[in-house]
């Protein structure tokens, strides 16, 4: 419902222009409508995971993503410095969810980030775009821990609709990672595993030149959502 490039909310949802998603994170380019992927110190974590997610197949360019011609919706709620607060978090979940109500065909979120710090909050704007039917796919995190005993967030919430995704390596083991840690594990907290070491995807200020090797359960999660919006579209 927006016309790009006139700076007026055209479909009245409170942001302007936001053709392509929005940019939550509180810094000098905070909340506006432009989720250009600013990168933190060097590193382009979005552009890989939306990379790994749907980047085109037979263009003779790079990489395939899961899904070649899956629409992505960009919400950039990470800070510059690699940090995300809960209420930018909350603002994007909130976005997410006002436009799957809006009639948005929204059917998977990936999460490629998480913490200590339980949150109610948190807990219930991912319930609410559970029960709207979205399929949250989220990270399980780095540090070799076991998500049972010591509960990482938002990947340890007990929500009916949220896969909780270890890295596994080359040959199908828990992945450890070459800077440090581990993937986390966990017989309850986590639901499966997916590629999460050397995965080549999109990277940088402009994907169509560049690429990189990603590592993490932040690279297999994206496997999880690419493949699971494949399996909506077929079904």
């Amino acid at each position: 419902g927006e016309i790009p490039g006139i700076a007026i909310d055209d479909d009245g949802n409170g942001y302007v222009d936001d053709i392509n998603g929005i940019d939550t994170a509180d810094d000098a380019r905070g909340n506006d409508s432009d989720p250009f992927d600013q990168g933190a110190n060097g590193f382009y974590h979005g552009s890989l995971v939306a990379g790994i997610i749907g980047a085109r197949a037979q263009n003779g360019a790079g990489i395939a993503g899961l899904n070649w011609s899956v629409q992505l919706m960009a919400v950039r709620a990470i800070r510059a410095s690699n940090l995300i607060t809960l209420a930018d978090e909350l603002e994007a979940l909130d976005y997410v969810l006002m436009m799957k109500q809006r009639g948005v065909n929204i059917r998977v979120v990936n999460m490629s980030y998480g913490g200590l710090r339980f949150s109610i909050a948190e807990r219930e704007a991912l319930a609410a775009l559970d029960q709207a039917g979205i399929l949250l796919c989220v990270a399980a995190g780095n540090d070799g821990r076991n998500n049972d005993t010591s509960p990482v967030y938002p990947a340890s919430h007990p929500l009916r609709g949220l896969v909780a995704v270890a890295a596994t390596d080359g040959e199908d083991q828990l992945a450890k990672f070459p800077v440090r840690g581990s993937s986390n594990f966990g017989r309850t907290n986590v639901d499966l595993a997916a590629p999460g070491l050397g995965i080549p995807s999109t990277f940088g200020p402009d994907a169509n030149d560049y690429y990189a090797a990603f590592f993490g359960t932040s690279a297999a999660t994206p496997h999880v959502a690419g493949a699971a919006a494949l399996l909506a579209a077929a079904n």
